[in-house]
């Protein structure tokens, strides 16, 4: 027979189940890409546009740009390889970004921009457009 103590323990029932709050698990986390922390800044720099990707974990060739009609597409996904048949995993992660965004009108599409992906900021430079001022419109007097 079994004793039982009166005294407090630290049972924890939730244990073996994964939390809520979990980084991996994704209920959070897919929340959190909604409040404005997209890990993506678009900024004028001398001339041109720089648009700058938060990337971590990913080689550039993980990475894929596409650009289509002033739009940009940034998507990147890196999932770890199974070497061991043998090994029995109870978590494995996965990481994957996708960004997406409309270029200012200033950004000069028609020449190819420089991207390059250093310590998992992806930096994509676009030219401006040389004419770049606003067009005033005169109004005719009948």
């Amino acid at each position: 027979m079994t004793e039982k103590s009166l005294l407090p323990t630290n049972w924890k029932p939730f244990t073996r189940f994964p939390s809520l709050f979990d980084e991996e698990n994704g209920f959070f986390s897919d929340l959190m890409k909604f409040s404005g922390e997209s890990g993506l800044s678009i900024c004028d720099d001398n001339g041109t546009v720089v648009v700058e990707a938060a990337v971590p974990g990913l080689k550039p060739d993980d990475i894929e740009i596409s650009l289509d009609s002033g739009t940009l597409w940034v998507k990147g996904q890196k999932s770890e390889k199974e070497e061991d048949k043998k090994r029995k995993y109870y978590r494995k992660s996965s990481r994957s970004y996708s960004y997406c965004t409309s270029l200012p009108d200033t950004v000069d599409t028609e020449k190819d921009p420089k991207a390059q992906c250093e310590d998992g900021i992806l930096k994509i430079t676009f030219t401006k457009k040389k004419n770049t001022e606003p067009k005033k419109i005169k109004i005719k007097k009948r």
